[in-house]
């Protein structure tokens, strides 16, 4: 299923479970940055509310995302409810009602009454998400996102990533794309306004990393998603010292 029908069928299931308590519905990640790949990539967004909602209401925005999930990419979906008090003004580390990702598929499967329960709390990741949204974020439903989130002040958005990096390490082992763009979320908007015109003038995204032309194995992302992993994080260790 494309990404654009999984989110409109997301919209209109949370409309109708949440009603008047919905303030709005924001997608972030690769597909506010223009470069999603279902091969790769994951759908990010956000669920801001008014209240808390109760468990059985949360039980039915898990229901939503399982039955959605085997139309979904590898990497699924992930998602937040926040209290529209916590993004504006903004605080962290962000409170959160409820949240949803690949990485607890198998919990929320086996027993969602107690998954909806239990699974509260706060999360420093958060800051990085909504620094996303305010910059290049989309309104999938509700108010405009300049009225919905706050300021992320830099301290706390610095902090989020120092957060999620710091077993970089050992992870990079395992996930090394991930752990390099994450190592680069430091970067300016200059930065990366410069890095993707520099990017899109000499990335081709059906023949591989140089407009030239390179080797695409078959049923794998194209090369140039991984070699531009690797470019990204030395271009921003560079810009880390000098002006771009």
């Amino acid at each position: 299923m494309h990404h654009e029908t999984v989110l409109q069928h997301i919209k209109t299931s949370y409309e109708a479970i949440l009603g008047e308590n919905l303030v709005g519905i924001y997608v972030h990640g690769s597909i506010a940055f223009g470069c999603y790949d279902p091969r790769v990539s994951d759908i990010d967004f956000l669920v801001v509310v008014k209240d808390a909602p109760s468990v059985s209401c949360e039980k039915q925005l898990l229901e939503t995302l399982l039955a959605l999930t085997p139309d979904c990419p590898p990497k699924g979906l992930e998602m937040s409810v926040v209290l529209a008090r916590h993004c504006r003004p903004f605080a962290y580390p962000t409170p959160y009602e409820f949240h949803f990702s690949n990485a607890h598929l198998e919990r929320a499967r086996r027993d969602p009454l107690e998954y909806c329960t239990n699974f509260h709390g706060t999360d420093k990741d958060l800051a990085a998400h909504i620094t996303v949204t305010r910059a290049v974020g989309q309104v999938l439903c509700g108010k405009p996102i300049d009225e919905v989130f706050g300021e992320v002040p830099r301290e706390y958005y610095l902090d989020s990533i120092r957060y999620d990096v710091e077993n970089a390490a050992e992870d990079i082992l395992e996930n090394p794309m991930y752990v390099i763009l994450n190592l680069c979320g430091e970067a300016t908007k200059e930065w990366n306004d410069n890095y993707f015109k520099w990017f899109w003038d000499n990335a081709d995204p059906e023949t591989g990393f140089w407009r030239k032309g390179d080797y695409q194995s078959e049923g794998h992302a194209p090369i140039w998603h991984y070699m531009a992993g690797g470019f990204h994080y030395m271009f921003n260790h560079e810009s880390a010292h000098m002006p771009v």
